[in-house]
């Protein structure tokens, strides 16, 4: 499903990402949309760019900034394991949603996925929890918390052209929801040069179930 939502991500965030000014207001809410940038999400493409398994982001002041903080980390025993993972894939970092609560990070197993299958199931949860301890290692709420203005500004945006061009009520169509409204979740991905695709969250955790 790596396509679905290119025509969200690609076409409406990448002329967003470079160039936003700071704000101070925060991440935009509505009933049914939320654009965001995931701190698992974040967290887990850290870690493959520093294990060399990205894409390398396009140039901006984050990703300078992204890099400088986080190099010092980049023989971490997550990334360690990253670098031997036998398939890693531009959209291993969906597996981000298996991490909640920042800082103090709780972390759900999901009970299948593909990635298990590819990789191995003790293998992918050993690779989660090396995560959850790089992020507390790298003090990586820091960096986020640090970003968060960032985030915020390139969010507003995007929200506004969802809005303004009905695309929420496209995907409602795409995906054939009748008879209920869905509530979408946009996640602004900064490093990600590569492009997008729909993450199906609540096969991840159950955290998610909406």
């Amino acid at each position: 499903m790596k396509v679905i939502a290119t025509f969200l991500l690609t076409l409406l965030t990448v002329q967003f990402l470079l160039a936003q000014p700071h704000a101070t207001v925060p991440l935009l809410l509505t009933d049914r949309i939320t654009v965001t940038v995931h701190p698992g999400i974040e967290l887990l493409t850290i870690v493959q760019l520093l294990a060399g398994k990205y894409p390398q982001p396009n140039k901006s002041s984050y990703a300078k900034e992204t890099e400088a903080y986080f190099t010092a980390f980049a023989h971490h025993p997550a990334v360690q394991l990253a670098r031997r993972l036998p398939k890693v894939y531009t959209d291993l970092p969906e597996l981000g949603y298996c991490l909640e609560n920042f800082p103090e990070v709780r972390l759900h197993y999901p009970a299948q996925t593909n990635w298990y299958t590819m990789n191995g199931k003790d293998t992918i949860q050993t690779y989660l929890r090396l995560c959850r301890q790089f992020s507390q290692d790298s003090r990586f709420w820091a960096f986020y918390q640090h970003h968060q203005a960032d985030y915020a500004a390139w969010a507003k945006p995007v929200h506004a052209r969802l809005a303004s061009e009905g695309l929420v009520a496209k995907l409602d169509s795409f995906y054939r929801f009748r008879t209920k409204a869905a509530h979408w979740t946009i996640c602004l991905d900064p490093l990600n040069s590569w492009g997008a695709h729909a993450i199906i969250a609540n096969n991840l955790n159950p955290r998610y179930a909406d």
